[in-house]
């Protein structure tokens, strides 16, 4: 866990671009939404290692993201509903239904079908909002972070280059 959270203080601290810890976090917003349907989380997982995405941001997204989805998912599961037994809708399903891959992603449970809604209302914000805060990390409060003794201190010591103390 401490290695972890050295990764994601590391990642913000150094030159990684806004846009890779953004693009972790949003597929790790997916992964949590999507923990209920195993081919949903293989897509994602795959798409974490072609695309140049920060991993450790991934992993707290996910974190963040799954706990919020718990807390949602009734209100996800009613959007599901809603959305899957809509009349004009029905002949959509019902195609996705005969297609080879397609019944692998769940996409008739409301919970899918909800949190696939809420994802892609989200997505942009999500993205957008955590390329600010890096940003703004960066230029507001990593300078005033790093003024103080503990921090030089475990920059000194192997906290920030990993294991044995090698950069």
């Amino acid at each position: 866990m401490i290695k972890q959270f050295s990764k994601i203080i590391k990642a913000m601290n150094s030159g990684v671009a806004p846009e890779q810890i953004a693009g972790g976090a949003v597929l790790g917003m997916f992964c949590g939404f999507y923990m209920i349907s195993p081919f949903n989380v293989v897509i994602i997982v795959m798409l974490l290692l072609v695309f140049n995405v920060n991993i450790p941001f991934f992993g707290l997204s996910l974190l963040f993201f799954k706990a919020l989805s718990i807390a949602a998912d009734p209100v996800a599961d009613i959007m599901g509903y809603k959305i899957l037994t809509a009349a004009p809708l029905a002949g959509i399903f019902t195609s996705l239904g005969d297609a080879p891959v397609i019944p692998l992603t769940m996409y008739n449970n409301t919970l899918v079908a909800g949190w696939t809604v809420i994802g892609v209302i989200i997505v942009l914000p999500v993205f957008i909002g955590v390329k600010r805060f890096v940003l703004f990390y960066r230029k507001n409060v990593q300078p005033s972070v790093e003024k103080y003794g503990i921090v030089k201190a475990l920059k000194a010591g192997s906290f920030f280059r990993g294991k044995g103390g090698e950069k």
